[in-house]
């Protein structure tokens, strides 16, 4: 039988028999269930909407920023998180910018 016991602050803490301790790991990162199972449905429930930019290369763009795009052709209007970006090392080639919209 697994014991709990609460405390004020609003998390019950579960009290592990010796056999089951091989089953779970302890971090040291100071990271909980809770903020990994939060990431997690970030990264995974979110309806994402996705674009492909090409351009001209710009050099100070990095991996994870959020830019703005809007294009009035395609009706594209928002802010969306850069997943990926191609570079190509030829002097006169243009980038690719993969991107998800922002929630």
């Amino acid at each position: 039988m697994i014991k709990t016991k609460s405390f004020n602050d609003g998390y019950e803490y579960i009290i592990l028999p010796k056999q089951l301790e091989d089953y779970f790991n302890i971090t040291r990162k100071n990271k909980s269930a809770k903020d990994e199972l939060d990431n997690l449905l970030y990264q995974h429930t979110y309806c994402n909407e996705s674009i492909t930019i090409t351009s001209l290369p710009i050099y100070h763009l990095d991996v994870n920023t959020r830019i703005k795009v809007y294009d009035e052709k395609t009706k594209i209007n928002g802010e969306y998180i850069v997943n990926k970006i191609i570079l190509p090392l030829s002097y006169n080639g243009t980038m690719q910018i993969m991107a998800t919209l922002a929630p």
